[in-house]
């Protein structure tokens, strides 16, 4: 909804790639939320904000990545709690990824250019498929996971919650990936 005022949560690398995405749907932020000021941001028009001064009928998302578990669960937290607030957080797309009809995409969840995702898949909220990842068919990714860049996840593979699956890992399909775990860049899992 283009009415409503738009925040990002987070002001680091990943915020780049979040306002590439948002910029490529015509959709300008208002507002950022992070510990520190970020001249970047400023310069663009974006005003910092605390989560105590978050406009009535906000939008948003949270526009720091995740490269270990626990940074992935602080994410999964902030937009519980603002969500508890009323914030409401639309899954963004970048239009030169690929998705099928098919597929799930839940609330909060980014996927960035050049990701694929095929039929059947489900994106749970909060979780970032970065550029280039691949998720097969009928792949369901938990909430809050990260999905590096050019990973991929063959079809019907479970990954659960909180995980993070590092760049080029594969995941076999059929593989089950348990809650909060970490799979290396690189790495082939075909149980765990």
């Amino acid at each position: 909804d283009k009415n409503r005022p738009f925040v990002m949560i987070g002001g680091g690398g990943h915020s780049k790639i979040i306002l590439d995405i948002l910029a490529l749907q015509y959709i300008r932020p208002e507002y950022y939320i992070d510990d520190v000021d970020k001249p970047q941001l400023n310069e663009m028009g974006l005003r910092r904000i605390t989560a105590d001064t978050l406009p009535a009928q906000a939008q948003g998302t949270i526009s720091f990545g995740g490269i270990t578990t626990e940074m992935l669960s602080k994410r999964m937290n902030i937009q519980q709690q603002l969500k508890a607030r009323g914030m409401v957080f639309p899954p963004l797309a970048h239009p030169r990824a690929i998705i099928s009809s098919g597929a799930i995409i839940h609330e909060g969840a980014q996927i960035c250019a050049g990701a694929i995702i095929n039929a059947g898949a489900q994106i749970g909220a909060g979780s970032i498929i970065n550029s280039g990842a691949i998720i097969e068919h009928d792949v369901a990714i938990g909430e809050g996971c990260h999905i590096a860049p050019g990973a991929i996840v063959l079809g019907d593979a479970k990954v659960g919650e909180g995980s993070f699956i590092g760049s080029a890992a594969v995941i076999v399909q059929g593989c089950h990936v348990t809650a909060h775990s970490f799979v290396r860049a690189m790495s082939c899992a075909s149980s765990s």
